[in-house]
């Protein structure tokens, strides 16, 4: 699975994690619980919530971004152009 950088931009915001929870209208422990299972409904209410698009949530992988699908285990591919 592709690498999230949400910690990253949550502190280049100068933002915590909890501000981040506040922000969607969740609490912390359950935003820890969907970084650990993303799925991508809570991908784009953590974007919205920074101000950045879901692209930018992840880590570079060259010009791709990989994920695995956690029920099926098949590769999800997100090509970036």
């Amino acid at each position: 699975m592709a690498e999230l950088r949400i910690k990253e931009l949550c502190k280049l915001q100068g933002i915590t994690q909890v501000e981040l929870a506040e922000r969607i209208g969740i609490s912390q422990p359950s935003l820890s619980q969907r970084l650990n299972n993303p799925n991508l409904s809570s991908l784009e209410e953590i974007a919205q919530a920074l101000g950045v698009s879901v692209r930018d949530l992840f880590k570079p992988e060259g010009n791709e971004a990989k994920l695995t699908c956690p029920h099926c285990g098949m590769p999800i591919e997100i090509h970036i152009k």
